[in-house]
């Protein structure tokens, strides 16, 4: 297995990483984290071209067992930036991520790369237009998708319910200190009750 020390910086011209930067507009940890297992895996393939993209089946097998084994390196050495990268989301938009995984997953029938290529490839269709089939683009598409999911599945799996639960309490908490400060409390009327168990 291959370190993760090294020249993260390369390859930084490769057109998956490019494309990979408008696919995830906002930015942020969810980015850092997905482009830093992407230059890895392109180099582990051997990737040294622009035109190089390893995308038929055995290079995709590679792109998903490779990236659950870098997105449980991640969930055990940097917890923490897997609750960052889940408070980047909107509670929406994490139950839907959730929830592809696990119906992916569960139509796969287990985690061994083999019995996850077809149903992610169907979900990959789904995602991406299909009018580039059997061009360049459809292979960082495809490449991209499956490195991405995979990624995801211990994050979804395999992270404790505490962290998902930190996640979104640091993501409300967020809301609320960026939220505009309330006016002056308003003068209470007084209603002549002594206290609030009086009835009327």
């Amino acid at each position: 297995r291959e370190s993760r020390e090294g020249p993260t910086d390369y390859p930084m011209w490769h057109p998956l990483l490019k494309f990979a930067r408008q696919f995830y507009t906002r930015g942020g940890r969810e980015w850092a984290t997905v482009a830093d297992f992407l230059r890895i895996e392109l180099r582990r393939l051997g990737a040294r071209a622009e035109t190089a993209c390893p995308s038929d089946t055995p290079a995709l097998l590679r792109w998903l067992a490779d990236g659950m084994e870098y997105g449980r390196e991640v969930l055990r050495s940097q917890p923490n930036q897997v609750e960052q990268i889940y408070a980047e989301r909107s509670p929406e938009e994490q139950a839907v991520a959730i929830s592809v995984v696990r119906e992916t997953v569960a139509q796969a029938g287990g985690l061994q790369p083999r019995q996850l290529l077809g149903p992610v490839w169907e979900y990959c269709q789904s995602v991406f237009d299909t009018k580039h089939a059997g061009s360049f683009v459809a292979a960082l598409e495809r490449v991209l998708c499956f490195a991405d999911f995979a990624v995801w599945i211990p994050w979804v799996l395999e992270a404790r319910p505490a962290s998902v639960a930190a996640a979104q309490a640091a993501r409300q908490y967020r809301g609320v200190r960026s939220a505009a400060k309330p006016g002056p409390p308003q003068p209470v009327p007084r209603t002549g009750y002594r206290n609030h168990q009086d009835t009327p």
